[in-house]
């Protein structure tokens, strides 16, 4: 926008004398110089646009822009409308967006934004204008055209839009494909950076992995509606790669065993929740926001007349997500006039409710698969205590973690026969801690040490267990066989310390 026009638009809304004064001089007189390679340009006035990052800056883009809606849909009857509300050019900062029902609609909203810039001095680049056309799969035979002045506009099938994919078909395939490039792109860029086991503890890189990696590859999930099965196991597929990547884990190791040790819930899981809390944002919009008006009119119709509700619609998918959890009777106290609850207390609920779901899940999981082992030692999903034991104590991380892998080993398909004592086996992990034969003194000297570790008591409550609930305990699993923490930690220390004598193999 120029300056002028900018003072112009500011008298228009009721800003005058001094304070119109102020703004003339705060717009007059801003200079700037390009730097390049350390060397800067003479200095050359700025006669358009605003200041990146001045305090003013907002109000004045507002003020500028505040009018466009209006321009762009008079004389357009076919502008998008939505329970006689007008939707049909929701911009968002200086992103123009037209909607439009018909295409000599979208036509005539285009002539109107052009002859808005015109008179505003504000400049549309035709090549970045794109338009698309949803629903265009069943008119395939149809063709379009809109220009934008006398040049005429690209027309694509999907288009990236505030860095969320639209699709004209509404697929949703090349969303899912690009989200999990931006997962397995950002892994590949903090490799370098630590971001494993060797440099970093697994707890650091776990939320490293939560806090940053997953907000960006899952960036405007809230929106993206019902998501199909096969494309929510693309994005698992990265989470998992990632989690074995952190903890150097056995390539076959079972999934919930790799979330488990680290206390990540399902990417579904962490879509949910963004939903949830997106729901909540969208409850407590102030009452004439337009946002809100559209939201619980479709909440209305879903509810009171569920069979003319748009079942494609984001809103039906969040509600879909609402019952999933059981959170009805909240949404519904709240569109009957009772209070909404704080976005605290929003957030604890989301939570709560989404983490015992995943927890029921990775337990079926677990027992779907057999990690009957790993089921004794690691029985919430929470990160790992030696993981926790690593992070206060980075120097006992390799031992801790060569544990930790022994108890996540996968579980063997076929009888193995073994390199040390020839004998066939189903379980690698119990063969050579429990039977194997050719490692009987390594395994007298391991077995030692770890009731050396324990009291007279401790020790006689352990042997008068079966040999699977031995390996249990023995690898970090807890038991009512110690008498304190103490000393489970260290016998913890113990077996970490000198498993690798017989586990060298694994």
């Amino acid at each position: 926008m120029t300056s002028l026009t900018g003072k112009v638009k500011l008298w228009k809304l009721g800003i005058t004398d001094k304070l119109w004064n102020f703004f003339e001089r705060w717009l007059y007189g801003s200079t700037a110089h390009i730097l390049v390679q350390g060397h800067a340009s003479d200095p050359f006035n700025i006669s358009r646009s605003i200041k990146q990052g001045g305090l003013l800056s907002t109000f004045f883009f507002v003020g500028f822009y505040q009018d466009i809606h209006a321009y762009v849909t008079q004389g357009s009857t076919q502008a998008l409308t939505f329970h006689n509300k007008d939707v049909g050019s929701p911009t968002m900062a200086d992103d123009t967006l037209l909607l439009s029902a018909t295409p000599k609609g979208l036509q005539t909203m285009i002539d109107n934004a052009y002859r808005y810039g015109r008179e505003s001095r504000l400049e549309y680049s035709p090549n970045k204008t794109k338009c698309i056309v949803f629903g265009s799969k069943k008119r395939s035979n149809v063709a379009y055209q809109w220009y934008l002045g006398v040049q005429s506009l690209e027309i694509v099938t999907s288009y990236n839009y505030l860095g969320i994919v639209l699709s004209a078909d509404g697929s949703s395939r090349h969303r899912t494909n690009v989200m999990s490039k931006k997962g397995y792109a950002s892994l590949g860029l903090l490799k370098a950076s630590g971001f494993h086991s060797n440099g970093l503890s697994p707890i650091t890189c776990s939320t490293i992995w939560q806090r940053l990696l997953i907000p960006s590859m899952l960036y405007g999930c809230e929106v993206w509606g019902d998501i199909p099965k096969v494309e929510i196991n693309v994005l698992e597929v990265v989470q998992k790669r990632v989690g074995k990547h952190i903890q150097r884990l056995h390539r076959r190791t079972h999934d919930e065993i790799v979330r488990g040790l680290l206390g990540w819930i399902t990417i579904a899981g962490t879509i949910d929740k963004c939903k949830l809390k997106f729901v909540h944002k969208l409850m407590d919009l102030p009452h004439f926001n337009i946002v809100k008006h559209i939201f619980l009119c479709q909440i209305y119709v879903i509810i009171f007349a569920p069979t003319t509700a748009d079942r494609n619609s984001i809103t039906y998918d969040l509600w879909s997500v609402i019952l999933k959890y059981d959170l009805a009777g909240i949404v519904l106290s709240y569109l009957t006039g009772a209070a909404l609850e704080d976005k605290h207390q929003w957030k604890m609920i989301c939570n709560s409710v989404v983490y015992r779901s995943e927890q029921d899940v990775w337990r079926e999981g677990l027992q779907r698969k057999g990690a009957f082992r790993f089921n004794k030692v690691h029985m919430t999903l929470e990160p790992s205590l030696l993981y926790i034991m690593i992070k206060a104590d980075i120097r006992q991380r390799d031992k801790f973690m060569n544990l930790m892998r022994i108890l996540a080993y996968p579980e063997q398909s076929e009888l193995c026969e073994c390199t040390v004592c020839g004998c066939p086996y189903a379980d690698t992990v119990d063969h050579y801690v429990m039977k194997c034969q050719g490692l009987i003194t390594l395994r007298n000297v391991f077995w030692d040490n770890i009731l050396d570790a324990l009291s007279c008591d401790e020790e006689a409550n352990l042997l008068r267990k079966d040999d699977d609930d031995i390996l249990s305990i023995v690898l970090s699993g807890e038991s009512d066989i110690y008498k304190d923490r103490e000393s489970y930690l260290k016998c913890v220390h113990t077996v970490a310390k000198h498993i690798d004598s017989l586990m060298y193999i694994v």
